[in-house]
């Protein structure tokens, strides 16, 4: 059989069963297409986890009461049974851990109220950080400047608002960081 009659043979049965060629050509598709999303979702995770791997690097350990991300509700619940990360919990941990190279702490609250004079908003997202955190977390600062030791001990305004902020706040994303040596 020649190839020019082999193709007239194929493309006469395509033509004479069109359902069929249209079902196996649509089947032909989806099956691409779901390979190419499922490599592409696989190679994002895969991404994503290197990028939160790398951001703190491999000698810093984190304690939190939960994690930045959840894969179902029940888990979810789960983790909103531990107990809260207090602030005693950051002071024993800078006390007694004797190979820790540096030690801090951060706490964020979505619906903080911030006052100034007059003015206030409301749902406003506050976040503190102790001095040691940015290098802890490999932020760099291109503007401004951050808390150091010395100044965090001479601010006291700082330290009782800190204090209020720890204490009133009732957004358990708390979380302790500290680097080995």
């Amino acid at each position: 059989m020649l190839f020019t009659e082999a193709l007239k043979l194929a493309l006469q049965s395509l033509w004479a069963n069109k359902m069929r060629t249209i079902l196996t050509l649509l089947g032909m598709v989806i099956g691409v297409a779901s390979v190419i999303m499922v490599v592409t979702l696989t190679n994002g995770a895969k991404a994503f986890v290197t990028t939160k791997i790398n951001t703190y690097g491999a000698s810093v350990v984190t304690v939190s009461k939960m994690p930045q991300t959840f894969i179902t509700v029940d888990e979810y619940l789960d983790f909103q049974k531990r107990r809260d990360v207090t602030i005693d919990d950051y002071r024993a941990i800078l006390d007694e851990c004797r190979s820790c190279v540096s030690v801090g702490a951060s706490r964020s609250t979505q619906n903080g109220k911030v006052v100034y004079q007059t003015k206030s908003t409301t749902d406003t997202m506050v976040r503190g950080w102790t001095w040691t955190m940015p290098a802890l977390s490999n932020i760099n600062i291109e503007s401004g400047r951050s808390f150091t030791r010395s100044r965090m001990n001479t601010v006291r305004t700082w330290r009782s608002s800190a204090a209020t902020l720890w204490t009133r706040s009732s957004a358990p994303a708390t979380r302790w960081a500290r680097r080995f040596a």
